[in-house]
């Protein structure tokens, strides 16, 4: 019930702030029309590979600002009525589902611009949400250490990158299977290791964070 009432907060400032998400969806919108403009027809491999650089980047800006807002204003409220762990599952599951909504999106955006020929099904969405959870776990847990640094977008591009990359390098070859049409067993199995991370970052998170959070 807690972690309710802790998601229904984070929706409802998202709601009063709405320029947090629009700046998301400008970035989104801007970077996918260079990559229309300098590239013009492009292959689904390349294609594939902006896709994952771009939703990396959406999931960087996404997480830097999650503890923003809780630091400057809550933050003796939250150390006072919630555990670390109940805090870190309401920014977990939020930052899923705003990369899911950003993900599907970018995903519009480049069918209009950058059109490819095979057919994205259900496949893809099924991807996105496991990758969407090991991005969401991995940079909220950063984007809290970082928040309590002088140097936080620093903090969170030292943090961050090497532990999503391991993340983006599966999430690329799983899509590549869906682009290249392979049946199901095949992306199935492509999806094994990024299923595997995303149950080490929580296990990661899970240990260090009740440390961190006494610090």
């Amino acid at each position: 019930m807690q972690i309710f009432h802790l998601l229904q907060k984070e929706v409802i400032s998202e709601w009063r702030n709405p320029f947090q998400i629009g700046g998301l969806i400008s970035f989104l919108a801007g970077v996918s029309f260079l990559v229309y403009f300098f590239s013009g027809n492009i292959e689904p491999k390349v294609w594939n590979l902006l896709y994952w650089l771009v939703f990396l980047f959406l999931s960087f800006f996404s997480a830097a600002r999650v503890y923003e807002e809780d630091n400057i204003k809550y933050r003796i409220y939250n150390l006072t009525l919630y555990s670390p762990m109940q805090l870190f599952l309401a920014k977990w599951i939020f930052l899923t589902l705003t990369l899911m909504v950003l993900g599907i999106l970018l995903l519009f955006v480049y069918n209009i611009l950058l059109p490819i020929e095979k057919g994205l099904h259900l496949s893809w969405l099924f991807l996105l949400t496991l990758v969407s959870l090991g991005f969401a776990c991995l940079t909220s847990f950063t984007s809290f250490i970082a928040s309590h640094g002088n140097s936080r977008q620093m903090l969170m591009v030292v943090i961050t990158l090497p532990l999503c990359f391991p993340l983006l390098g599966t999430a690329f070859a799983c899509s590549a299977a869906i682009l290249s049409g392979n049946d199901l067993n095949v992306i199935l199995t492509k999806s094994y290791p990024i299923i595997a991370i995303d149950l080490f970052a929580f296990a990661f998170v899970l240990i260090l964070l009740p440390l961190s959070w006494k610090n």
